[in-house]
């Protein structure tokens, strides 16, 4: 009668946690390891349990709960023979959470663990494949990157063993090389990678997201390798992918930031005011992005100071100004504003006494000032991973 009142119990789990009811689905599996701890010759069905408890924790972020019940599962399923499937998959589970919170180096070694289990098993080149991709992950986050590319590369190898219908991590893959050798300033060898990522992407429904992120990213790895038509048209290309999709203002925003910078290199104002504007439209109907609007306020007051629109550039600066107020750790980017979009521009027009007050308070912002330097140009943001 236990046994049935047992099973019945982890049948009910089991349901809650497919359907995303993970608090309850965690009060049932702990009901039921209570009953199997009970009953002889359960050490599978506890360890079973053990797992499924480890998903629904992880599941809500309780990180800490699943690495302690992780490797009791894992030491239960040691006492069971033919388990070794069931071994490495708590490492893997294990790993992950490892990289949820950080902890790259543990993730490494469970991941080492686990494809060491599954190479002893038949038919699990695509767990394998799985351990070596998230070990990628893990290594290229503790920035040793030659060796993230080399498990890439090798999980790229098992993928190519796999049928079509597990060969959705090969995608997956080509971009995270692409990533990192973007990292390490490889940059023409990152473009081949996302550009076969994006091959993939293309042949799978549903992944117009990805598609874009690999158009981005393309984008950005042309542009390091100074080709800046290719990088403006492959920003397009992601930008016209992202406004098919819904929530995705800040990534429409940061592909317009970037072709604003990249026409504005080529000397190319208007076309790069209008797309800084349209970023800012974006950029102001997300909160929390004063910064961001700060930015592309000072970068369309620059092209427009430059194009010799110097009453236009003024209030723009102006602006920007208001803006960086708003932000704590902007002190150089207010003195900016306030030396050559406010103070030079007055200066120019003639209107000395009210330059030197804007000179004097970018002083006292930033003591450092260089009234000649350059306007910031730093990137709006990094590859998108």
């Amino acid at each position: 009668a236990m046994w049935m009142q047992a099973e019945r119990l982890n049948s009910t789990g089991t349901s809650l946690l497919r359907a995303g009811r993970y608090d309850e689905a965690l009060t049932a599996f702990r009901q039921v390891l209570e009953l199997y701890r009970q009953l002889p010759d359960s050490q599978r069905q506890q360890a079973d349990n053990l797992f499924n408890a480890g998903l629904a924790l992880r599941e809500m972020n309780r990180y800490g709960e699943a690495l302690t019940v992780y490797p009791q599962a894992g030491e239960l399923y040691r006492h069971v023979p033919g388990t070794q499937r069931d071994q490495a998959d708590c490492l893997l589970n294990t790993g992950g959470i490892m990289i949820d919170t950080d902890r790259y180096e543990e993730a490494c070694s469970a991941f080492h663990d686990a494809l060491n289990l599954y190479r002893q098993l038949d038919g699990t080149q695509y767990q394998q494949g799985n351990c070596l991709l998230k070990t990628g992950h893990a290594l290229r986050n503790l920035e040793r990157y030659e060796e993230a590319i080399s498990a890439y590369r090798h999980a790229v190898d098992l993928c190519r063993q796999l049928d079509g219908t597990q060969q959705e991590r090969a995608d997956t893959l080509h971009y995270s090389i692409g990533l990192t050798l973007n990292r390490i300033r490889r940059f023409e060898e990152a473009i081949s990678a996302y550009r076969q990522a994006l091959d993939l992407y293309r042949q799978i429904d549903g992944t117009q997201r990805h598609q874009a992120h690999c158009l981005y990213n393309t984008g950005l790895a042309l542009s390091n390798a100074e080709r800046a038509d290719e990088a403006i048209d492959a920003y397009r290309q992601a930008l016209d992918l992202y406004r098919q999709i819904d929530g995705s203002q800040r990534d429409q925003a940061d592909s317009l930031r970037h072709i604003g910078m990249l026409l504005r290199e080529a000397e190319r104002p208007e076309e790069a005011v209008d797309a800084y504007r349209q970023a800012l439209e974006l950029y102001r109907s997300l909160p929390d992005t004063q910064s961001d609007q700060a930015w592309c306020l000072q970068a369309a007051a620059d092209c427009l100071r430059e194009a010799g629109q110097f009453q236009e550039a003024q209030t723009v600066y102006r602006q920007a100004l208001s803006l960086y107020r708003q932000v704590n750790g902007t002190q150089r980017q207010q003195a900016y504003c306030l030396n050559e979009g406010v103070g030079n521009i007055l200066h120019r027009m003639g209107r000395p006494d009210e330059a030197a007050t804007a000179y004097q308070q970018a002083q006292n912002l930033d003591p450092n000032l260089n009234g000649t330097e350059q306007s910031p140009k730093g990137s709006p943001g990094p590859d998108i991973g």
